[in-house]
């Protein structure tokens, strides 16, 4: 895949080399050498989308994915997953790692511009907080819409770049009911990624004369897409804590039609857990790969909604630390399979 960056730096995303490599018959033979394919998932999860943001960007500096030797083919995004996607596969497209890198970055910052007031329950919310907030939510999409608005810059590079975008949400229909949907590359645009980011209590994010709500009331994340082709690795990172229980391997629209809610009104969250096992389960080809947030049990449904910049800072801290745990264990599997040409 052909990149606009100097192919001298380490930030170009350059995943075909041609080596001299000594050869018992053939002398100077040349072998190609070729990466693995991966594709990732991001999960929705409110603030703790910045965990996310520290988690790629310790990937994208590392030497594993600069070097070549792990080729991006696509990233899926639910709610803030979805944000982060669209970051990272403008930036990827337009520019490379750091360009990548940047605009996470940039976004978080902007994010965190306003603190709150920190209680002993910290990071969750004051009550005071949240009832004052419960009356600021008409503003949040609008606020999301804007702040994606500044920091991305190329959408064309998302519906026209080599590394693909697909975020999901769930649409209301006339009948009021409600379907899953997927916006793939050639219709990302700043509303298709707001679609995602649209709880409930925000109420729908409508354009185009259609009404939509968080991807994560039907898929979270949503996989479909980013497993076909030619995949050999997936990488899920994922915001839920895991289930107490044994780990089922299961789709997760089977977890939404046994709860018995109306389609689209039910959050998937821990489902994730044995949504990847169905995959290993259903793909035993590609390589499914896992770094998840460690969710205290003390923090309750409001820290999703702190954007307070320290606490933003320190999940962000998490993701870099727990990225760099998996990056010691796997990078060295990583390796060039070397083709003869």
């Amino acid at each position: 895949m052909n990149l606009p960056a100097d192919p001298k730096k380490n930030n170009v995303l350059n995943f075909k080399r041609i080596v001299e490599i000594p050869h018992s018959h053939v002398a100077n033979a040349k072998t190609v050498q070729t990466p693995r394919k991966m594709a990732i998932a991001l999960q929705g999860g409110g603030s703790y989308g910045a965990y996310t943001k520290g988690v790629l960007t310790t990937l994208f500096e590392s030497e594993m994915f600069r070097s070549g030797r792990v080729e991006l083919s696509s990233i899926a995004g639910t709610s803030a997953g979805a944000m982060n996607g669209a970051l990272c596969v403008s930036g990827l497209n337009a520019g490379g790692y750091d360009l990548a890198i940047s605009q996470m970055n940039k976004f978080w910052k902007d994010v965190g511009r306003f603190s709150f007031y920190k209680t002993s329950a910290y990071p969750n919310l004051h009550p005071m907080e949240e009832f004052a907030g419960s009356f600021l939510s008409h503003s949040i999409l609008p606020t999301l819409k804007s702040t994606l608005k500044s920091n991305i810059k190329d959408w064309d590079a998302i519906r026209n770049g080599p590394v693909k975008l697909f975020t999901n949400a769930v649409e209301v229909m006339p009948d009021k009911s409600h379907r899953h949907i997927v916006f793939d590359p050639s219709e990302s645009n700043v509303d298709t990624v707001v679609a995602s980011t649209a709880l409930q209590e925000f109420g729908a994010h409508s354009f185009d004369g259609r009404s939509f709500y968080d991807g994560a009331y039907a898929r979270n994340p949503c996989t479909d897409d980013v497993l076909k082709g030619d995949v050999e690795e997936l990488l899920v990172v994922t915001l839920q804590r895991k289930p107490k229980g044994p780990i089922r391997a299961k789709h997760q629209d089977e977890f939404q039609r046994a709860s018995g809610a109306e389609r689209g009104k039910r959050m998937v969250t821990a489902e994730v857990h044995h949504h990847i096992a169905h995959i290993r389960d259903a793909f035993p080809h590609i390589r499914v790969h896992t770094i998840g947030l460690d969710v205290d049990p003390r923090w309750d449904d409001t820290s999703r909604m702190n954007n307070d910049s320290s606490w933003l800072t320190q999940l962000s801290a998490m993701g870099e630390a727990d990225a760099k745990e998996w990056l010691a264990i796997e990078e060295p599997q990583y390796q060039y399979r070397r083709l003869e040409v």
